[in-house]
């Protein structure tokens, strides 16, 4: 079974994860099919970003509806995977290429795909908005079919692209955070330099404790909200 990241907990023992109030809580089966989409995608991207990868869900998921939560059979329908924030880099996952793929193999398999504020329209042949509280632009979200028989189907998905790949102009107003490597975050590094929030030799291209503190101190410093993660209002005020 898969040892991936589960949302909210601590440690892992055996087939249980300990959670932050110190209860454990049993890990279920993941779909199979969501198993063999990420071992395909950790082969084509042998050292992308899994830091914000999840699939079983934390307390919170728990306590409503959700395909992190297992089903009646006990298996967790839902899997995310992260967005590389530098993709020209070849080195992890575009979520904007991950999610025309997906949507254009037409695969049974597929419940509904969440990326960057949308989700895919009831019969999957495209997008509408997405209202819920986490836009999903540090990863994209992927449910499979509640059918045993498709969400156990480890079966090849088909990730070959078909058409001609443009990354929509929604790619500008994708947040950087924790976890983000790349150009972009090397040009917020810099602005933050050049604001006297981070050191020089604290430039390096990845979004780390340093960087993620030197962000909330600039969004303090701006009356912005000093969650640490650059979005519009703080790229807009940094310049960028």
């Amino acid at each position: 079974m898969s040892r991936q990241i589960v949302f909210g907990c601590r440690t892992q023992q055996s087939n249980q994860v300990e959670e932050f109030d110190g209860s454990f809580v049993k890990i279920m089966p993941i779909a199979k099919s969501l198993e063999k989409l990420q071992a395909q995608l950790n082969a084509q991207f042998p050292n992308r970003s899994k830091v914000s990868d999840g699939a079983w869900g934390d307390p919170a998921h728990r306590k409503r509806k959700s395909d992190h939560n297992p089903n009646a059979q006990g298996y967790v329908t839902a899997r995310d995977f992260t967005f590389d924030t530098d993709p020209t880099d070849g080195v992890g996952i575009d979520c904007h290429w991950l999610a025309k793929v997906l949507l254009d193999s037409k695969d049974p398999r597929i419940k509904y795909i969440i990326w960057n504020g949308r989700i895919t329209t009831p019969d999957k042949s495209g997008w509408k908005t997405y209202s819920g509280i986490n836009p999903h632009k540090h990863h994209l979200h992927l449910s499979v079919s509640a059918n045993p028989s498709l969400y156990n189907d480890d079966s090849n998905w088909d990730l070959i692209q078909k058409t001609p790949f443009l990354p929509p102009l929604a790619t500008e107003n994708v947040e950087i955070g924790r976890g983000a490597k790349g150009e972009q975050v090397k040009q917020l590094q810099q602005k933050l330099v050049a604001f006297g929030f981070l050191k020089a030799n604290q430039v390096d291209s990845d979004f780390g404790i340093l960087t993620e503190q030197a962000v909330q101190r600039f969004q303090l410093a701006n009356s912005l909200r000093a969650d640490g993660i650059v979005g519009n209002l703080t790229k807009s005020k940094l310049g960028l």
